[in-house]
């Protein structure tokens, strides 16, 4: 069964890079995308996925608040938060199992295959 994983980045350049990376390191994978932290909530709440992925900064409802709403329904998912801003105290507060800088795309393949593996 394929791997199901959903990252929510209002910055297209950005959520097309991501979405080739876990292309290329998880082969068994649907990759779904949403553009803002309200879309992440409903998609969340309403499908089943391994993993989130979400920037911090988005319309609508930031990645923080999204992380907070999503852990009130579901406290197991593994839940990565990116962003270009100094915030894992704030991330992993919000329910993050973790942050990553946006400028090191190369870790989240690593960090991927830890939570999928």
């Amino acid at each position: 069964m394929p791997r199901r994983i959903i990252i929510a980045e209002d910055d297209e350049d950005i959520s097309v890079v991501l979405k080739g990376i876990l292309s290329q390191i998880i082969r068994d994978c649907k990759i779904n995308t949403v553009s803002n932290g309200k879309e992440l909530v409903d998609r969340v709440r309403s499908e089943e996925y391994d993993l989130i992925i979400t920037d911090y900064q988005m319309p609508l409802l930031d990645g923080l608040e999204a992380v907070r709403q999503i852990r009130r329904f579901d406290k197991i998912i593994p839940i990565i938060v990116q962003s270009g801003m100094p915030i894992e105290k704030l991330a992993l507060e919000a329910g993050a199992s973790e942050y990553l800088d946006k400028s090191y795309f190369d870790k989240m393949s690593e960090r991927v295959k830890f939570y999928l593996d």
